[in-house]
C-alpha cells in the first residue's frame, strides 16, 4: 500500500495500441472508484519482430516492486514472448502476490479470456440471418495464424449449419495489412468472383477492402455488404463506417477490478471469466449506425489536432537528439534537459551511465537497475546536476502524485540490449498522450546513450593520449612528452630562473639481482613518487629511461637543500612502511639557470654531473 492506496501493477505490451489503451482507461476508472492505483509496466513494441532492443525493453518488468504491489494484472495476449509472462507470474507467486491473467487462462490463476468466437459469430449470423445472404466470402488474416484460423472456423461452422458449402474459392487472405488485402480484393473483382457479402477478419482489412471497392465504382452496402472485427476507432469514422464487433472494455474493466478486490479481500473468485464482444452495426452493411463516435467533422478536427501535436513533438524530439548528446558532463546534460518542455515525466539512469570510463557495450553486473538511481530530470523542476534517488521511493512526490488518480507508466531505457535506465510518465489519461510514449522513449533513449557514447569516446581519446604521453611504470612524463611540455613551460613563464633536477636510483642492479625485477620496478616507482613530492609548482617530472628521472620547474628562487630534503623525507616514509628487505634511495643533482640563458642540454649535463658526484660520494654504496 502506498499513500493509503492499494497498488495494482499492470504488465502490458504496446500501451499505445488503441484497444490496450481503452482497457487501461476502463481499468483505471474502476480502480479509482475502489481507491486502487495502477502502475503500468509496458514495452513500446509488441515484441513480434525479435529486434536487438527487445531484451532491454523487457527489463522494465524487473522494476516491479513486490513490497509495494498488492496485485499484478498481466495482459498475456499482448506478449509475443511468453517467457516474460512466465517470469512475472513466478516472481509474483514467490512474493505471495495474487495475479490476474487477461487473454489466456491458467489453472492456478484467475483469468479473463476474450470470447472472439462469440463476437465473430454475431457478425457472420448478422449477414446470414438478418440480411439473408448466402453468397459470403471470408477475407482472413495470415494463413495458419491462430486468430485467423479460429475466425475461419466460425465462418465455416455458421455457413455449414445453413447448408452453404464452404469451398476454397470462398476464402482469401489479406494478412491483416494493406497490400495483401488490396491484392485479394482486386483478384475477386478481376476474376468476377465478387460476393454479396465480404466478411473480414479485422477492421483494418474491411476499411481497405471498402476503399478498393469504391475505387472500382462498387458501393459497399448497396452492391456488397462488408464487415470487420475488433471495434477500432477507424471503423467508426471511415467512409463507410464499418459494421464490426468490439470488446466491451468498460464492462471488462469493472469485472477485472471487481475480481481484484475479491482476491485482495480473500473472497472466492471464478477461475475463468469471459470477456464478450458486442456487434456494432454501421453503414458498410446498410444497417442503422450503432458504432459510437463523433461527427466526421469533429473526427477530422481531432485527427488534424493529433497530427499537429505529433509535428510539434517531432520538432522537440529532433532538438533533443541534436542537443543532449553533445553535453560534456552529467551536469550539463541535466541542465539541457530542463530546456525542453517535457511534462509529467521523470528520467532515471543507472550510475554506470554517468561513468564514462565504462564501455556502454559492456554487460551490467548484477540486476538490470541500481537500487539507487541517478535522477536526471523531473517535470517542472530545474536540475543543476543529476541527483541520487532510491528506487524503492518510485518517483519524487509519489504519494502526492497518486492523488491525481492517473496511472504511473514505466518504460525501460536500454543500449545494445543492456538496460541503462527508465522513464516514469504520470500524465493524464489521454490517447494522444499515450501514443507519444514510444516517441519520447525512443528520443530520450537515443539522447542518453548518444551522450554516454560520445563522452566514453572522449574519455578513451584522453586515455589513449595519456598512454602515449606518460611512462607506463611510473606515470611520469615520457621523454618525448617532457620536451613538448618543457617548451610550453619555459616560453609561457615570467619567472627569472629554470630548475633542473637529475635523479638516479641507487643500487637498481643490486635490487634486481638479489630481489627480482618486480622489486626493481617498486624501487623505481618509489623514487618517482619522491621526486613528485617536491613542493614546487609548476613542475614537470619525467622518466628518461631505466632509473633516470628528471624534474624541471620555473621560479624566481629555489632552495637546493629543501628539494633534497623533500625527496629524502618521502623515501624515508616509504622505507618505514613498505616492509621491504632493502632501502630505496636516490642520488640528486641540481642546476638552476637564468630563463633568458637557459638551454636544457647544458643545464641537464650540469645537474647530471652533480648527481654522479652525489652517488660516488655515498659510503658503502651498492652496485649502481
Amino acid at each position: 500500500m502506498l499513500g493509503g492506496h492499494k497498488i495494482i501493477s499492470v504488465c502490458i505490451s504496446k500501451l499505445n495500441d488503441e484497444r490496450n489503451y481503452q482497457f487501461i482507461e476502463s481499468l483505471n476508472a474502476a480502480a479509482v472508484e475502489r481507491d486502487f492505483r495502477l502502475f503500468l509496466y509496458q514495452t513500446c513494441s509488441d515484441l513480434y519482430w525479435r529486434t536487438a532492443n527487445e531484451e532491454g525493453e523487457l527489463s522494465v518488468f524487473e522494476l516491479i516492486d513486490y513490497d509495494v504491489t498488492d496485485l499484478v494484472i498481466i495482459f498475456d495476449e499482448t506478449f509475443q514472448v511468453k517467457t516474460v509472462v512466465k517470469s512475472i507470474r513466478e516472481k509474483a507467486k514467490a512474493n505471495r502476490t495474487p495475479v490476474i491473467s487477461v487473454g489466456r487462462a491458467y489453472e492456478d490463476t484467475v483469468s479473463f479470456v476474450f470470447n472472439y468466437k462469440h463476437g465473430f459469430e454475431q457478425i457472420v449470423r448478422h449477414l446470414t440471418d438478418d440480411h439473408k445472404i448466402t453468397d459470403l466470402h471470408f477475407l482472413g488474416g495470415i494463413k495458419g495464424e491462430a486468430c485467423s484460423e479460429e475466425r475461419l472456423e466460425v465462418f465455416r461452422s455458421v455457413l455449414t449449419e445453413k447448408g452453404i458449402p464452404v469451398t476454397d474459392d470462398r476464402i482469401s487472405y489479406g494478412d491483416y495489412w494493406k497490400d495483401p488485402t488490396v491484392a485479394a480484393v482486386e483478384r475477386l473483382i478481376r476474376e468476377d468472383r465478387l460476393p454479396k457479402g465480404l466478411v473480414c477478419a479485422n477492421d483494418n482489412m474491411a476499411v481497405i477492402a471498402s476503399a478498393v471497392l469504391r475505387r472500382h465504382g462498387i458501393v459497399p452496402a448497396k452492391d456488397i455488404l462488408v464487415t470487420g472485427f475488433d471495434g477500432t476507432e477507424e471503423a467508426g469514422w471511415t467512409v463507410p463506417a464499418i459494421t464490426t464487433a468490439e470488446c466491451d472494455c468498460p464492462e471488462a474493466g469493472k469485472s477485472i477490478i471487481a475480481a481484484a478486490a475479491k482476491l485482495l479481500s480473500g473472497a472466492a473468485v471464478d477461475r475463468v471469466n469471459e470477456i464478450r464482444y458486442t456487434m456494432r452495426t454501421a453503414d458498410s452493411c446498410g444497417c442503422r449506425r450503432t458504432v459510437p463516435g463523433s461527427s466526421r467533422g469533429d473526427t477530422i478536427q481531432r485527427i488534424k489536432d493529433r497530427f499537429h501535436r505529433y509535428q510539434d513533438d517531432e520538432r522537440k524530439l529532433y532538438e533533443v537528439n541534436a542537443s543532449l548528446p553533445a553535453a560534456k558532463s552529467p551536469k550539463e546534460f541535466s541542465e539541457r534537459l530542463g530546456d525542453f518542455n517535457f511534462y509529467d515525466v521523470c528520467i532515471f539512469v543507472n550510475n554506470d551511465v554517468l561513468d564514462f570510463s565504462i564501455d556502454p557495450e559492456s554487460p551490467r553486473v548484477g540486476g538490470a537497475f541500481d537500487e539507487t538511481m541517478a535522477l536526471l530530470f523531473k517535470a517542472n523542476v530545474r536540475f543543476e546536476r543529476p541527483e541520487a534517488f532510491a528506487r524503492r521511493n518510485i518517483i519524487p512526490d509519489a504519494e502526492l502524485l497518486l492523488d491525481r488518480t492517473y496511472p504511473f507508466v514505466f518504460s525501460a531505457l536500454n543500449f545494445m540490449n543492456h538496460p541503462c535506465g527508465y522513464l516514469c510518465f504520470y500524465f493524464s489519461l489521454d490517447y494522444e498522450n499515450y501514443c507519444k510514449i514510444p516517441q519520447y522513449v525512443t528520443a530520450l533513449n537515443n539522447a542518453v546513450n548518444g551522450f554516454r557514447s560520445l563522452n566514453h569516446q572522449r574519455y578513451m581519446t584522453r586515455h589513449i593520449e595519456e598512454i602515449y604521453r606518460l611512462d607506463y611504470l611510473t606515470g611520469l612524463l615520457n621523454r618525448k612528452s617532457f620536451f613538448m611540455e618543457l617548451a610550453k613551460l619555459t616560453e609561457g613563464t615570467n619567472c627569472r630562473n629554470i630548475l633542473i633536477v637529475a635523479a638516479d636510483l641507487d643500487g637498481l642492479k643490486y635490487i634486481n639481482d638479489h630481489y627480482g625485477h618486480e622489486e626493481g620496478d617498486f624501487a623505481i616507482r618509489s623514487a618517482s613518487r619522491a621526486l613528485q613530492s617536491v613542493p614546487i609548482e609548476p613542475k614537470l617530472c619525467a622518466r628518461f629511461g631505466g632509473d633516470e628521472l628528471v624534474l624541471c620547474a620555473a621560479g624566481d628562487t629555489f632552495d637546493e637543500q629543501e628539494i633534497k630534503r623533500a625527496v629524502t623525507d618521502c623515501l624515508a616514509q616509504i622505507n618505514r612502511t613498505s616492509g621491504k628487505a632493502y632501502p630505496v634511495s636516490v642520488s640528486l643533482g641540481v642546476c638552476v639557470e637564468s630563463r633568458d640563458a637557459f638551454t636544457f642540454d647544458r643545464a641537464y649535463k650540469t645537474a647530471d654531473a652533480k648527481m654522479y658526484s652525489d652517488k660516488t660520494a655515498k659510503p658503502h654504496r651498492r652496485e649502481a
